[in-house]
């Protein structure tokens, strides 16, 4: 009778193309000698990336990377040649694990032509899109959350052992995201720090880690929600009900047009450097009547943003003073406000719908004037309601 033979990361019955090898020399040169190869292009700027789509492994998977496609053969690796320099984003999606079709997409972010995507390297993405961390950062909070070195889809890859490591269970996780939903369940589990051995599907695996051990501290802790996170134009929030996880400025429903602060609560309107744009930032406004020759009103606006259903709402309206103060950031000028979350601000004074009460007028004449708050270093300043025109930034309160 033959030998059994190990196949793929979960062990017996998952095909991977390089099960026979036994030697583990034999298996690291069989994975790697090619990408040495082609790891630094050739002379005509072309660059072949390469490297292997493990989750089980992919069959028939289209690869995308730099506008090129490829797909991978029955043992998971691709070889695609680009004309771009790394580093590289690649995706990874479709194709057949056991024969059944995979809908889980996977993704990587590379700084070489060498590159494997996995779930961990899909985690790995999540963290830099949802929360800034740059690759290597991410790599490290990763692998100190579930107390691992480095991928471990690819340790048992190279090992050519269906065993834990270092604690993290890749047969279990395996067994998960053969879908949207379970890959998305499980990344989402990695990257908030999951330590439950239990999950919320009490008839499936857990695909916490570290869950055949007491986890490690730093696993317990999840990862604090960045303040600010991008809203499409279809009101979702980044990563969620297709809004994507960085989506680009832009009028379409999966584009970003807001910006949700969760430290208020409060969602605000995106300005666009176009002069024929709606929301153009450089556009002023009178208090009540078009002002100084400018030919429409607060009112005017506010009404017009209404009516478009910005982010997919209609209850846009003028800040209070304190509401636009919320988003002044003093350690910076010119203007006082982080331009990351939202770009396009001019550094001028911005109307609020407060008043006026500063010592600086006298109490007689106070009534004609409203709070703005100038953006060139986040002062409160006096506006006056029948001569002023001023740039205005729209808030919503309700949560996205």
């Amino acid at each position: 009778m033959a030998p059994e033979t190990r196949k793929g990361i979960d062990g017996p019955g998952r095909g991977n193309g390089i099960g026979d090898v036994t030697a583990p020399v034999r298996r690291l040169l069989l994975m790697f000698i090619p990408f040495l190869l082609t790891a630094c292009g050739d002379e005509s700027g072309i660059h072949t990336v390469g490297g292997y789509a493990v989750d089980g492994p992919l069959a028939g998977a289209v690869v995308e990377v730099s506008g090129s496609q490829g797909a991978t053969g029955a043992d998971g690796r691709f070889s695609i040649d680009v004309s771009t320099a790394p580093p590289y984003r690649l995706r990874v999606s479709g194709g057949t694990l056991d024969g059944i079709p995979y809908e889980g997409v996977l993704e990587a972010w590379c700084e070489t032509t060498e590159c494997h995507v996995t779930p961990w390297t899909t985690a790995v993405v999540r963290l830099m899109d949802r929360y800034g961390f740059n690759a290597g950062d991410a790599r490290a909070a990763l692998a100190g959350m579930a107390g691992v070195d480095g991928d471990p889809f690819m340790q048992v890859l190279a090992d050519g052992e269906s065993v834990p490591v270092q604690g993290f269970k890749p047969n279990a996780v395996r067994d998960i995201p053969e879908d949207s939903a379970g890959l998305g369940d499980w990344v989402d589990g990695i990257v908030r720090g999951d330590s439950d051995c239990q999950s919320s599907d009490a008839t499936r695996t857990s695909i916490a880690p570290g869950c055949d051990e007491p986890p490690p501290e730093n696993a317990l802790s999840p990862l604090p929600l960045p303040r600010y996170v991008q809203v499409c134009n279809n009101g979702n929030l980044a990563g969620e009900g297709g809004c994507p996880d960085s989506p680009a400025p832009g009028d379409a429903g999966d584009q970003w047009a807001c910006t949700h602060d969760r430290d208020t609560g409060l969602t605000w309107e995106l300005k666009v450097d176009d002069p024929t744009h709606l929301r153009y930032m450089h556009g002023i406004y009178g208090w009540n009547v078009a002002a100084n020759g400018f030919p429409r009103s607060l009112n005017d606006y506010v009404g017009d943003i209404n009516s478009t259903g910005l982010c997919g709402h209609g209850d846009w309206r003028l800040p209070t003073r304190d509401e636009l103060l919320s988003i002044v950031d003093r350690s910076r000028v010119d203007p006082a406000i982080d331009n990351a979350w939202f770009p396009n601000t001019p550094p001028r004074r911005h109307w609020s719908s407060s008043r006026y009460s500063g010592n600086d007028i006298a109490t007689i004449d106070l009534m004609a004037f409203r709070s703005c708050v100038d953006f060139r270093d986040g002062r409160i300043v006096a506006c006056h309601m029948a001569r002023a025109a001023e740039p205005v930034r729209l808030v919503r309160k309700a949560m996205p």
